[in-house]
Formats: C-alpha cells, structure tokens, sequence
C-alpha cells in the first residue's frame, strides 16, 4: 500500500493539469505494476488461489487507495496548488479490476478462475446506474494497455 501512495503522485492525478483520459491511463498504468507485484508475491505465497478472497482483497485494496488519494486531493498542499481530482469511485474501482484482469489474463495458467471471477466484478459495476462514460473509459484502459508495459515488464 505504501508503494502504491508513493506512486500515485498529485501531478498524474491532477485533472487540472491532465485530461481526464491521461489521469485514468495513469490510474490503470500503476495499477497494472501493482497487479504485477501481486502475481510475483503469490508465487511464494498462495499454494491454492481462492478467486473470491483475492477479489476481495484487491477491491479492499481498491477502496483504500481510493480513500488515500482523495484524502491528499484535500490536503492543504493540494488545494493551495489547486489540484483537483475529478474521478467517480466506480471508474475509479473499474480502472483498477482491469488492470488486475489484464496482468492476470497473461497468466492465465494460474489465474484463470481469477480472470473469470474479477470479469464478473467488472460487469456488475457495468450494469450500475451510474453516469459513466463506459465506451471512453475502455478505450482509456486500452490506449494504456498499447502502451507495452505488460510486454516490457517481466513477472
């Protein structure tokens, strides 16, 4: 968790300073090393991947990132410098299930009830109510994805 506060710096959130599509390639491109990270720990670590516990966690991860970043959205540093950070919880949990889902649909060996299961998550925040731009938002995560990080990475 840490590392991921350290990573998500006011200026690649900053929807003053960044269009809204930069902000949300940003958003899904450190969730991707995140989910790389993950694939390498559960190497050492899960014998069995149990794909509701480890959904669950990654949307606890979610959450509390999310809390983290608005929390310094608010800061006094952040409003005397002005940045805003204009992105709905569920693009935000949505950015963050696809990244997850892409890094572990390249391993899908292991992973593969995993990419079933967090697909369902995605679809679920689909079918909300919410005004979400879903066409921008999965264009955003694939201009993201074209930009190698999967391939230049190995995990």
């Amino acid at each position: 968790m840490r590392f991921m506060r350290r990573q998500f710096h006011q200026i690649f959130l900053d929807t003053s300073l960044n269009s809204r599509s930069t902000v949300m390639r940003n958003i899904y491109s450190k969730c991707v090393i995140a989910a790389m990270k993950f694939v390498v720990y559960s190497q050492h670590v899960f014998v069995v991947i149990n794909e509701p516990y480890i959904g669950d966690g990654i949307q606890a991860f979610s959450r509390r990132l999310l809390s983290a970043i608005r929390h310094l959205a608010k800061s006094i540093l952040s409003r005397r410098n002005k940045c805003a950070f204009y992105i709905m919880d569920i693009e935000w949990h949505w950015l963050v299930l696809k990244a997850f889902h892409d890094v572990f649909d390249r391993k899908k060996g292991r992973f593969q009830g995993l990419v079933h299961h967090l697909r369902g998550r995605m679809d679920k925040l689909q079918t909300s109510n919410a005004p979400v731009q879903w066409r921008t938002l999965k264009a955003d995560a694939q201009q993201a994805k074209l930009t190698g990080l999967l391939d230049a990475i190995l995990y």
